[in-house]
């Protein structure tokens, strides 16, 4: 038994806990999906215009601009997550008096 959690106030199936829990891992799991699709897209058309003879067409440079768009949104959400989600997280894990987990500092 883990000592931690012998003395822990907050059950763990407290919804008060486990729904931003669930939400900050949502988006953390969406924007590591949409990172590597932008990646995948990126690299087929950098792998296409490399392989060609000719100059990039017009299609090719479009996917190029579309994936830093994407990129550009995804720098967005990650920026509120770091900045918004995981902090309101770690304020829900301390009202609950929930001991350091990994990836949290030492208090």
């Amino acid at each position: 038994m883990n000592p931690a959690r012998s003395h822990h106030p907050a059950a763990l199936d407290d919804e008060e806990l486990l729904t931003p829990l669930h939400a900050v891992h949502e988006w953390v799991e969406s924007l590591v999906e949409d990172v590597r699709d932008v990646g995948r897209g990126s690299l087929r058309a950098a792998g296409q215009m490399d392989s060609a003879v000719s100059r990039p067409t017009a299609d090719q440079l479009a996917a190029l601009a579309r994936s830093a768009e994407d990129l550009e949104r995804l720098v967005e959400i990650a920026n509120e997550l770091l900045e918004m989600q995981i902090p309101e997280l770690a304020a829900t894990l301390d009202a609950h008096d929930v001991p350091w987990t990994r990836g949290r500092p030492l208090r």
